[in-house]
């Protein structure tokens, strides 16, 4: 076998920087696999035969991007009440119950009903107050909102001394195989009862004489009464029973027959109730599988791709190239594409964008993790040719 092979380089590089003995090697393993295969006998036959080889991609990315199994988690909800009136004097009246027309919960009530006495037990028939009721168990799956429970006002014509002006509600959420297994959160609730005595023909207007909120529905009914607490989002962190990172996210109150609408306050009519649910989400902290690094031969191989894969459903992607102290942010203009996705491509590559690439990937609920980086190396074209005469 008589082989011979030129480079063309720029300076600084020489034929003995590639390592053409291993690419020489790699065709030789070829062609004699192709030798091999005449089973038969029969002779093959190679006469002048000219193999034009180039340094290939030395680190090929083979990553099929699948869509992240979501994973499903066991949660069971708690609520109870306490701290009422911010530890100070209870109201008139004041009663407690775990269940209200036989469905579990926490409940609180007051105030003497209208034209009675106060009732031995909790009677949100007659008496206002609060009510949560938790879904319980369910099965949920990472990256979905669900419920948790719903909270309801009961506004009933009352006469009271002593008002209910606060009371805490501390949700539990139990996750089966989860370290810490359970989180608690506590949400204070605010009650502004008005009086009943006022006029709803100016609800709203701030005078002394009329109803503070409004409208009165219907207009001849007494003056509807307040309820409001703070909605802000809660978050915390555990591990699965998987071994991986989680985020809980306590979204807060909404409307329940729209999640999409939040809500922190009640006006309530007398004789009425008025319900709000609960929401919360659990989302991954995704886990990154990092680009390879690359090795192209412009113009023969002028194309580079990276990619990532995550474990997170619903990730975002943006793409980096490190620059020391400020990294530069990767937009879709040419030579990059695909920039927000989990595949960059740079096309065509020179040596203008040789260097490290990265991706952060961020996840449902906002946390994010970088990759490690990949290194794109642009190495100049060189041509290799052989003779091969195989008698």
């Amino acid at each position: 076998m008589k082989t011979s092979r030129y480079c063309q380089y720029p300076p600084g590089i020489t034929c003995d920087s590639l390592d053409i003995t291993s690419i020489n090697q790699n065709i030789k393993n070829i062609i004699t696999k192709i030798l091999a295969w005449s089973s038969a006998g029969r002779k093959l036959k190679l006469n002048s035969i000219r193999a034009l080889s180039v340094v290939f991609l030395l680190a090929i990315l083979f990553a099929s991007i699948q869509a992240a199994t979501a994973a499903s988690f066991t949660v069971t909800t708690s609520v109870a009440y306490g701290n009422v009136n911010n530890g100070g004097t209870a109201p008139t009246c004041y009663r407690t119950a775990n269940t209200w027309n036989t469905v579990p919960g926490a409940y609180v009530g007051y105030g003497v009903p209208s034209g009675g006495s106060c009732p031995s037990s909790l009677n949100l028939n007659s008496q206002s107050g609060f009510g949560s009721v938790p879904v319980g168990s369910q099965t949920v799956t990472d990256g979905t909102a669900f419920k948790l429970g719903t909270f309801t006002h009961y506004n009933n014509p009352i006469t009271a001394d002593i008002l209910l002006t606060s009371v805490d509600l501390t949700i539990g959420l139990t996750i089966v195989g989860a370290t810490p297994s359970t989180t608690y959160y506590t949400f204070t609730r605010y009650l502004d009862e008005t009086s009943n005595g006022l006029s709803c023909s100016c609800a709203g207007s701030g005078n002394s004489w009329c109803c503070k909120y409004g409208p009165c529905v219907p207009s001849n009914n007494p003056c509807p009464d307040r309820v409001y607490w703070n909605n802000l989002q809660s978050t915390s962190s555990f591990t699965g029973a998987d071994g991986k990172q989680y985020t809980l996210v306590l979204l807060g109150y909404a409307d329940c027959t729209n999640p999409g609408i939040p809500k922190s306050e009640f006006i309530t009519q007398e004789d009425t109730d008025n319900s709000a649910c609960t929401y919360a989400k659990i989302c991954g902290v995704p886990e990154v599988t990092p680009p390879q690094s690359l090795v192209i031969c412009p113009p023969a191989i002028n194309t580079a791709s990276f990619s990532v894969t995550t474990d997170v459903t619903g990730p975002t992607y943006q793409w980096y190239k490190e620059a020391g102290a400020t990294d530069i942010m990767l937009t879709n203009t040419a030579p990059y594409s695909g920039v927000t996705t989990a595949t960059l491509t740079i096309n065509p590559a020179t040596s203008a964008q040789a260097g490290d690439y990265y991706c952060v990937v961020k996840g449902s609920c906002g946390a994010s993790k970088a990759s490690s980086p990949a290194t794109l190396t642009v190495v100049p074209y060189p041509d290799i040719s052989m003779d091969i005469a195989v008698t």
